[in-house]
């Protein structure tokens, strides 16, 4: 179950921005407002269970979703259900 596999808002946080696009630490720490080491530990928590995968060019480390995993169909679902969420409750908020 996905809740038990991600527990911390952060890694939810680093996941929705993965969705989109393949890029370093330190941009995944920029936008998603949290440290580096916070992120660091986050990545390396969704690396150990498959749901992120690193590359290497030169120093620099990519880090990108693994669309292959057999969960992240479901991960992706509850993103979008989360970001309709709060577009709609700011548009009750206008």
């Amino acid at each position: 179950m996905l809740p038990d596999l991600i527990t911390r808002k952060v890694d939810w946080r680093i996941l929705s921005f993965l969705i989109s696009k393949e890029t370093s630490l330190s941009e995944i720490a920029r936008k998603t407002k949290t440290t580096k080491a916070n992120t660091h530990h986050a990545l390396k928590r969704l690396e150990s269970l498959d749901l992120v995968r690193k590359s290497i060019q030169g120093k620099t480390h990519l880090y990108k979703l693994n669309f292959i995993h057999p969960k992240i169909k479901n991960i992706i679902n509850i993103v979008e259900e989360q970001e309709k969420a709060e577009y709609n409750s700011k548009l009750h908020n206008l």
